[in-house]
């Protein structure tokens, strides 16, 4: 009779390979992705047991805790739009914790982004920086360059949401260099809309718009379907700042159709904020109070306290015009 744990191990590692299989579809975009997509969905709860059990037995044997470490890991693009922000945590901390007890230093950084990351999206802004810096400065150290373009977008994301737009921009322009410098096209491509982001804030709409449609294009030629809808997302927004709100909604249309094809809740969680701004500034205030709505369950329902906020304020901001 085959040994149970042995038998375990073989399901978490066989699944783990899977979701590598399913994330490396969905990365490459363009005719892999959507079965990436279906992959990874036909096997989720698979998955989801390999992983529990790769936590669960990562405090006494080596081979599970490497695998602990993997799943976020090698499944961290399409775990984004699947996983809400306190399930990827709690898979983050696993990952973390199985890290320290390897001495993995790489495994380290990469876990600290990923709490980083969710710690962002609940709200914790100040908790993310924290993690964030710890990954830099073991990024720095193990000299994985590629890793800290990556940690410094994330940084930059961070600190702008603080309102501290100026320190935003130095972090993306330096993850813009190392992209160039390690050829990271896609890394590349979010660093140019990031730093759109921060030129809008100041006021600087036309560059930002210049910064969106590079990174638009990148986006195009890579495959990468989700960023080209943050892009149409990002463009609608500065047409709407420059009064052109139906070349915005028409933007923003674009953005929430793909988001909706991905299955990308966040995505269509931020189209669906922008595409009732368009409205809000259209006019068009009962449409705006439903895009609203929708908005405020998509974000509780991908627990994003900012995008929950911000649903409410609007609300209240478009009742009070009905």
């Amino acid at each position: 009779m085959p040994n149970l744990f042995e038998a375990q191990l073989r399901h978490a590692s066989y699944f783990l390979e899977l979701l590598r299989e399913a994330d490396k579809n969905y990365y490459l975009g363009l005719d892999t992705l959507k079965s990436g997509i279906q992959l990874f969905d036909t096997e989720w709860e698979n998955i989801r047991v390999g992983q529990a059990w790769a936590k669960d037995h990562s405090s006494h044997d080596n081979r599970a805790a490497n695998i602990c470490i993997n799943y976020p890991y090698w499944g961290a693009h399409i775990l984004d739009i699947r996983l809400g922000a306190k399930e990827r945590l709690l898979w983050s901390e696993a990952a973390l914790g199985a890290a320290h007890r390897l001495n993995d230093k790489v495994a380290e950084g990469i876990a600290s982004g990923n709490l980083g990351s969710a710690y962002e999206q609940l709200g914790a802004i100040r908790k993310a920086i924290d993690f964030f810096q710890r990954s830099l400065a073991i990024e720095r150290e193990t000299n994985n360059r590629r890793s800290e373009g990556q940690t410094l977008n994330s940084l930059g994301s961070a600190f702008s949401r603080l309102g501290e737009v100026r320190r935003a921009i130095e972090f993306y322009e330096q993850a813009l260099g190392i992209s160039r410098e390690m050829n990271d096209i896609r890394g590349e491509g979010l660093a140019l809309g990031n730093l759109g982001l921060c030129y809008r804030q100041i006021g600087e709409v036309r560059r930002a718009i210049e910064l969106h449609e590079a990174s638009l294009d990148i986006a195009r030629r890579t495959g990468d379907r989700r960023s080209e809808a943050n892009a149409y997302g990002n463009i609608g927004i500065a047409y709407t700042i420059l009064g052109d709100v139906r070349s915005a909604t028409q933007f923003h249309e674009r953005q929430l159709l793909i988001s909706r094809e991905l299955g990308d809740i966040q995505g269509e969680n931020i189209a669906l904020g922008n595409l009732g701004s368009a409205y809000f500034r259209f006019g068009e205030y009962s449409r705006a109070v439903e895009l609203y709505e929708q908005r405020l369950g998509t974000a509780r329902k991908t627990e994003d306290r900012f995008g929950e906020a911000s649903a409410l304020i609007n609300l209240s901001k478009s009742e009070k015009v009905l």
